[in-house]
């Protein structure tokens, strides 16, 4: 498992930042009648070839608010690439889920299977462009009789990526926050989203034992964004902490890359010196030796690479032409 997913993963352990992620991104009315206080974590134990191991999976026994003893199960899957079978990946983990619960007798013969929800979060750049729905993956026409006898399924899609800026400040969401975070375009946004997020779980005190995750995903999102968070990481240790020591260490990253623009810079200064005064050198023999050059030459060796001129000066040793100079 990548870090990436391993963060999800510790994230969405926590039942309250399910609970906020479908309040506030699943726009289904039924939404309102989950019971979120009672919602329990369940373990699958289930594992296919070919597929990777589910024992652990984040799936979440949510019961209505309704008088009716139905049980919603929701399934998350985390994916930062779009994925053309994951819809058949879906189907195939619902149904081991059922067999699962039908072999733990936790369903009676005479009972109904319940229903379950299954969710992928998607953080990818690129928009997920791969079906969600498991009728767009079969080869029939639309009017074939054959549909009523094919297999139905599809999961929603929580694209994070697709979500606009103004659209995730208006939430009053952790979950709008963490996708803020996840998807900085530069260093200097973190420091202010780390306030936020503080800011938010003072508010929100329930959701304090996910401090340190939060804390490490900044660090990871830092990371990702090209600063060299090693050092400056093993000395964190409280939320409370992480925006001045992501504000210092951004600094800290900005004169390293500044020293290192500079150093760059003098090096290319030296270098075309070098190629300067070795193509000012070879005009001047060349006229020397084979009388006024044309205009056409002067703009080929003053162009070239000092690799090129150097080259060519060893040409100009027993050249009989300017032709020959620069023959390679």
């Amino acid at each position: 498992m990548s870090k990436h997913d391993d963060l999800y993963h510790r994230l969405y352990s926590h039942p309250r930042l399910v609970a906020d992620m479908m309040r506030h991104f699943v726009k289904e009315p039924w939404v309102a009648d989950l019971d979120f206080a009672h919602m329990k974590r369940f373990n699958a134990k289930f594992h296919v070839r070919g597929l990777r191991r589910r024992e652990g999976d984040l799936i979440w026994r949510i019961p209505t608010r309704s008088k009716a003893p139905i049980y919603l199960i929701t399934m998350l899957e985390f994916q930062s690439r779009s994925e053309r079978w994951m819809v058949i990946r879906i189907v195939v983990y619902i149904c081991l889920l059922w067999l699962q619960l039908l072999h733990e007798k936790r369903i009676s013969r005479r009972e109904k299977l319940p229903p379950v929800f299954p969710v992928v979060i998607y953080s990818g750049d690129p928009p997920w462009l791969a079906p969600v729905h498991l009728h767009e993956l079969i080869g029939l026409p639309d009017d074939s009789p054959l549909w009523k006898f094919q297999p139905n399924g599809r999961f929603f899609l929580l694209d994070e990526g697709r979500f606009s800026l103004e659209e995730l400040e208006q939430m009053d969401a952790m979950t709008a926050l963490l996708i803020r975070t996840g998807h900085c375009l530069t260093p200097e946004e973190l420091p202010e989203l780390a306030e936020k997020l503080i800011a938010w779980m003072t508010k929100h005190p329930e959701f304090k034992e996910l401090q340190q995750t939060i804390t490490d995903l900044l660090w990871m999102t830092l990371s990702a964004l090209g600063v060299d968070t090693q050092a400056a990481q093993t000395s964190l240790s409280k939320l409370d902490e992480v925006p001045t020591m992501l504000q210092t260490r951004i600094e800290t990253w900005k004169k390293e890359k500044k020293r290192e623009w500079f150093q760059e810079g003098r090096q290319e200064g030296r270098q075309e010196g070098r190629q300067e005064e070795a193509a000012s050198m070879l005009l001047k023999q060349m006229r020397r030796k084979f009388g006024q050059t044309p205009d056409w030459v002067t703009e080929k060796v003053k162009s070239a690479d000092l690799a090129l001129i150097e080259t060519w000066s060893d040409n100009f040793v027993f050249a009989n032409s300017v032709d020959e100079v620069f023959a390679i």
